[in-house]
Parts: structure tokens; sequence; C-alpha cells
């Protein structure tokens, strides 16, 4: 996991938020037709941030609808053990509203580190979805829809919104390297599932005739630098995702918005757009050690794009 500094709060919120509709207390919802619902991710990373995670929790109200969690729960250099995992899930089940939880790379790829335990990244992602499967609020409030062998593999639709959300396992640490037979062999397969899984998506969002659909992932897969998939002279870990992202753009007319964690800089962005113009659109969320502040995102089918704002904690 890379962690990058940012000067200041007020820094990132200037960059990367935009003036969002105020919600309708009435009714839950930035507008009549709309939505609201938090991001968040890389947190918490050690025991001291668990409190930071609970006052994140304490401020979420009946004006969101669900919150997403795009993984990494402890730092890399925590132990992946049964007992810290199960502690942290737990924290994460007490969230007040529906919560959707994607795996990062933390609590299963670098998990074969000597600080983290040596462990079996392959043995504790399947334990982490045990875990994760035992919150079902999501699934029975949002009619969650998972993929049969990839469970992390989610999608919801958001009806009178016009939008769709789709979820999918691109971690960080070069896109879940795990450098054994089994391992290389589980990143193709999944790499596979993904593109499966998103293009899936945006046949059903298309037939829909949604405005948006909200792709999150964990990594930060640099789309900055294009679909071409390089990185420096390099092929980039994450060139499956971007030419599955671009075979969507090429398919779906609405705005694709990708919801990602793992550099912890709040970010919003339209990386793309010689090509697509502004339908894409990228949200980064905060992480450790910036926990003072949360993302919400208020979705409105009015409107051009979703609008994002940066929640400061009192």
């Amino acid at each position: 996991m890379r962690r990058r500094h940012v000067l200041a709060l007020a820094a990132a919120t200037l960059a990367g938020a935009s003036r969002a509709q105020p919600a309708d207390p009435a009714r839950g919802h930035a507008s009549p037709a709309g939505f609201s619902f938090a991001l968040i991710g890389d947190i918490p990373y050690y025991s001291l941030e668990e409190q930071a995670l609970r006052r994140i929790f304490q401020a979420f109200t009946p004006a969101l609808s669900f919150a997403i969690h795009v993984g990494d729960i402890k730092s890399g250099s925590e132990t992946c053990s049964d007992a810290l995992i199960e502690r942290r899930m737990a924290l994460l089940h007490s969230c007040p509203i529906p919560l959707v939880l994607l795996p990062g790379d933390n609590e299963w790829v670098d998990c074969s580190r000597a600080l983290a335990g040596g462990f079996d990244p392959l043995e504790r992602l399947d334990f982490w979805r045990g875990l994760a499967a035992r919150d079902q609020r999501a699934d029975t409030v949002l009619g969650v829809q998972r993929h049969p062998a990839w469970p992390e593999l989610m999608h919801w639709r958001m009806d009178s919104a016009q939008s769709s959300f789709v979820t999918l396992n691109v971690p960080g640490s070069s896109n879940g390297l795990i450098d054994t037979p089994q391992g290389r062999a589980q990143r193709r397969q999944r790499n596979a599932a993904n593109s499966d899984w998103l293009a899936r998506a945006g046949q059903r969002a298309q037939a829909a005739r949604d405005r948006f659909l909200f792709v999150a992932i964990h990594a930060q897969t640099r789309l900055d630098r294009g679909p071409g998939g390089e990185e420096g002279r390099s092929p980039s870990p994450y060139r499956p995702f971007k030419q599955a992202l671009l075979a969507l753009l090429n398919h779906f007319s609405g705005q694709v918005i990708v919801l990602y964690g793992d550099s912890h800089q709040q970010h919003v962005d339209h990386p793309w757009e010689s090509l697509v113009g502004k339908r894409l659109m990228s949200v980064e969320c905060f992480g450790s050690p910036f926990n003072g502040a949360w993302v919400r995102i208020d979705v409105d089918p009015r409107q051009a794009s979703p609008q994002v704002t940066v929640q400061a904690l009192g």
C-alpha cells in the first residue's frame, strides 16, 4: 500500500470537491429523484484509528442510503490474524447504515509479509469473504446481486435515480500480485471475472437507460496515464481493468464514475477527457492518517454529474 501525504485538509477539499445540492431531510435524498451515499476506505490502519472510524459512522445520518468502503481495514504491517480481522470486521458491521465492503490488498494480498504474520493470501481472502457475508443489510436493502464464484463482485441498482453500481476485486500491490503458480492463476481468473462482470453491468445499465454507472474498486490504477496500460516501460498490472473500462465506455452511453482509494489522497478528476469527454469521472476517498473527513456523493439524474463534497468531522 502506498501512502501519499497531503498538505492540508483544506487543500484536498479545494482540489477534489464540488458543491453538493442540499439534502431533503424529509425524504433522506439529495432531491426527490435522487439519493446520497458515503465513500470511505483505507481505515482503520491501527487500533487508534478504530475510534476515528466510529466518529465517521456517527456522522452518517438517514439522509445517506448506504456507504461504500473500498478496502484496507488494516495496515500492511499489522498482523493478518483471525482476531484482528474479526475485530475490524465487527467494527465495520456496526455501521449505522447499510455498508458495501470491498477487499483491499492489506487484508489478503500483503498477508504473506513477515510483519503481517506470513499467512497464505488466498486463504486470507476466503477468510475475509466469510466474515463479510455475516452482514446482509446491503444485500437486503439494496437488492445486491453477487457473482457466484467471486462474492465481492456485486451489482445493484437505484431505480428511481437511473443509477447502477458494480464492485470489482481490483486491489493494490500490483493488482494483487502473488508470485506463486496459484497466485498468478488466481490473478488471471480474477481479471477475467472482473472484466466479464463489468461488461454485464454495462449491458444492464444500457438496457435500463441509466444515467450513471458507478464502478467501485480499491486500487489507484493511474487512470490519468490513459487506457493504454503502460507505466513507464512496463505493462501496467491494471491493463485488464483499463481495457475493460474502455470497452464499457464504448458501449454505455451514460457517465461512468470510478470510486477508489489506495493512495489516501482525496481527489476528483475526469481522466481520458480527450477520448470520452467528461463521461469518465474518478473519485478517490480519504485514507489513513487523514481521518478527519469523509466523502459524500449526491446523485440526481436531472444533473449532468454526481455532486461530490468533503464532509469534515466536527
